[in-house]
């Protein structure tokens, strides 16, 4: 196993375990993740605070890997994010959406370039806004109201996604 594949592996670990100190500590004090709500989080304790800002919202998700890979000083990972909705989320325009309660299995892939045993640049994909959308729909049909704060624009929306 080389330095890449062992930084994410331990970043994931750390993830999920919700250790915030070792998250923002995998990565480089400049890093960069390109993440799929929020554009792009500059610097180690940016990162790992939009990490858990997300996992708040979740907090029994845990991490079921399908796919990892390395080459060179890149390590990338493809798998589920499973969890429980029981806290607000933050939309891209800032506006907290309510939990659902209904639980979610997004499919991500994680592509890490790591350089001196940090994280330098992160690029992070995954199914979050449909299946965000997915909840709204649960949402409505229950009789809840909407589900998106009225402020919030179809353009948040990521082009091409559907939604």
């Amino acid at each position: 196993m080389g330095q890449a594949r062992e930084v994410l592996d331990r970043l994931t670990d750390a993830i999920f375990s919700r250790d915030w100190e070792a998250v923002a500590a995998l990565y480089s004090p400049e890093g960069v993740a390109v993440t799929p709500d929020q554009g792009e989080v500059r610097g180690n304790h940016a990162i790992a605070q939009w990490s858990r800002e997300f996992l708040d919202a979740f907090p029994d998700a845990r991490y079921e890997s399908v796919f990892a890979h390395e080459s060179d000083n890149t390590a990338i990972d493809e798998g589920y994010m499973i969890g429980t909705n029981t806290g607000p989320i933050a939309s891209p325009t800032g506006e907290s959406i309510p939990p659902t309660g209904k639980t979610v299995r997004l499919r991500a892939c994680d592509i890490a370039t790591v350089e001196d045993r940090a994280i330098t640049s992160h690029r992070s994909t995954s199914t979050r806004w449909s299946s965000w959308a997915s909840l709204a729909s649960w949402r409505s049909r229950r009789g809840c109201g909407h589900w998106f704060p009225a402020s919030f624009s179809e353009s948040a929306w990521p082009a091409g996604s559907g939604l």
